[in-house]
């Protein structure tokens, strides 16, 4: 998938593409994922509100891709919606994704 490529080769000036086809392509897990996982490489803080949109309010496993995601930044708004997610999230594997993210244990 092109959105892989472009996160793998870290092209910053694909954050944008990404994140407008992240919000088209938002019904499509497979796709949504993978462009998750490209703009976690992505160095930018531009990156950061759409994944933690993610992180609130799409499908299972698209949130915890978000979560994953996330994980890769310092940004304080990351650190807070996973921290958020690990507490709060009505799914376990969620709630494990973002405890895993931000560095704690889910035992």
């Amino acid at each position: 998938i092109s959105a892989e490529v472009l996160g793998a080769r870290r092209v910053s000036r694909a954050g944008p593409a990404l994140i407008a086809a992240l919000d088209r392509w938002c019904d499509a897990d497979e796709v949504a994922v993978a462009i998750i996982h490209a703009l976690a490489v992505i160095d930018g803080d531009e990156v950061i509100a759409p994944l933690v949109a993610v992180l609130t309010g799409r499908s299972l496993r698209q949130r915890i891709a978000a979560a994953e995601a996330l994980g890769r930044f310092a940004h304080p708004v990351a650190r807070t919606a996973l921290q958020r997610a690990a507490r709060e999230d009505p799914n376990a594997a969620v709630r494990t994704a973002a405890t895993r993210a931000v560095g704690g244990d889910s035992a």
